[in-house]
C-alpha cells in the first residue's frame, strides 16, 4: 500500500523522483478539469518537471483517505503561487497569482504503485 503523506511530502518538497517511487511505468493520469490526459511514467515525468518549474510555492495537505487492496481516495486541500505568469496542465496564472482547491484523487494501483490517477476538483 502506498503512503499518502510519504507521496504529499515528496510532492510539497517538489522531489520528482520520490513522487515517481510511487508511479507504476504504465500508469495514467486524468484532469478533465483542466485537459490533462496522459500515460507512462515518462509522461509524469514531464508534467511534474513543469509544475515543479512554474509552482515554487505549491503545498498539498491530505484531509482525509480511504482504501482498499489495489485503490485508495485522498480529500486533499491544494494551493500553489505562480512564480511567473504560466500555464501548465490547463490552468492558466499571472504572476504571483494564487490558487486554492480542493479535489478528490482516485487512485487505482498494483503491487503498492500508482496504475491509474484521476482528479476530481471542486473549484
Amino acid at each position: 500500500m502506498m503512503d499518502p503523506e510519504a507521496w504529499a511530502a515528496a510532492y510539497n518538497s517538489g522531489d520528482i523522483e520520490a513522487i515517481l517511487r510511487h508511479v507504476a511505468e504504465d500508469a495514467t493520469y486524468v484532469n478533465h478539469r483542466f485537459g490533462v490526459d496522459i500515460a507512462g511514467k515518462a509522461a509524469w515525468r514531464e508534467l511534474l518537471k513543469q509544475i515543479v518549474s512554474e509552482w515554487p510555492q505549491r503545498e498539498v495537505v491530505v484531509r482525509n483517505g480511504w482504501s482498499g487492496p489495489d485503490h485508495f481516495a485522498l480529500e486533499i486541500s491544494f494551493s500553489l503561487t505562480a512564480g511567473a505568469s504560466t500555464e501548465v496542465a490547463g490552468l492558466r496564472l499571472g504572476p504571483g497569482e494564487r490558487f486554492t482547491a480542493e479535489l478528490l484523487m482516485l487512485v487505482e494501483t498494483r503491487d503498492g504503485l500508482i496504475t491509474a490517477q484521476r482528479d476530481y476538483w471542486a473549484i
